[in-house]
């Protein structure tokens, strides 16, 4: 199954690395919105796997959403929206998100 991560992000550059990097092992696909950080987070969101989309401003974490989903909703089965704090726990993220996948396509938890 085609599944995507979706987390809106402003101003986490000093943990969205971690975190696309523990999700990319639960998911197809990781896309970081980047909701016009000023910290480099699109970087390294970049850097650790993700697909990044980039608003040049703040638009809030609505719009950060509605951009995710309205560019990959359609080539994906499933869309999972990260809202929880990056800082989670990673093996609690890919066991969420593990719940998703179908019986023996389920991966390990970083």
């Amino acid at each position: 199954m085609n599944v995507a991560a979706l987390i809106p992000a402003f101003n986490e550059a000093g943990s969205i690395a971690e975190v696309v990097a523990g999700v990319r092992k639960a998911v197809s696909h990781v896309i970081v919105v980047d909701d016009g950080s000023t910290d480099g987070t699109a970087e390294r969101a970049r850097a650790a796997g993700a697909e990044v989309i980039e608003h040049a401003v703040n638009r809030g974490k609505g719009e950060a959403v509605r951009t995710g989903i309205g560019l990959y909703a359609l080539n994906c089965a499933l869309v999972v929206l990260l809202f929880w704090r990056l800082h989670m726990r990673l093996a609690q993220v890919a066991h969420e998100l593990n719940k998703t996948r179908p019986a023996g396509d389920q991966q390990q938890a970083p």
